[in-house]
């Protein structure tokens, strides 16, 4: 085993180490394209992940179905909530909470 001081003295050598890793990555680089190495990556997670065009069409239509359903539902939803706003039960509510915080003195 190498003590520091001899790491020390041997640092000229770190170019020839350098040099050799560069020449690896430019073989490298001649013998693999990056750009479909990097689709084939890609492409093979997404297709995991989503399982495949079949489990994306099916993503597709039951993200339809949910908007049809939104859809439809919203309306009658945006009216009940809009008829509570109106009823005064909320003004109700408050007074009478307001009326137990004022006898609890």
């Amino acid at each position: 085993m190498k003590t520091f001081k001899q790491f020390i003295e041997q640092k000229n050598n770190f170019s020839n180490i350098i040099n050799n890793i560069e020449n690896m990555s430019k073989d490298t680089s001649k013998k693999i394209n990056p750009e479909s190495v990097a689709n084939n990556v890609v492409n093979t997670v997404l297709d995991r992940l989503t399982g495949g065009s079949e489990g994306r069409e099916e993503t597709i239509e039951k993200i339809g179905k949910k908007f049809k359903k939104f859809e439809t539902e919203l309306p009658s939803a945006v009216n009940k909530f809009n008829d509570f706003i109106n009823s005064g039960k909320i003004e109700s509510g408050i007074g009478k909470l307001g009326k137990k915080f004022s006898s609890k003195k």
